[in-house]
């Protein structure tokens, strides 16, 4: 599931993709999404994972 929520993570704060979006798309709930966006938050800090332009 990391690389989900790095990709929620990126989707959301990088893209500005709405997270009610996200969960239609994905087929997940908002609360999963939100969860998943934290969650890759958390990860991409820890592995200095960055999404380049």
């Amino acid at each position: 599931m990391r690389a989900r929520d790095i990709v929620c993570y990126w989707s959301a704060v990088e893209l500005g993709i709405s997270m009610a979006d996200l969960a239609k798309k994905h087929d997940m709930t908002l609360a999963a999404v939100s969860y998943a966006v934290k969650q890759g938050e958390k990860i991409a800090q820890e592995e200095r994972c960055k999404l380049e332009d």
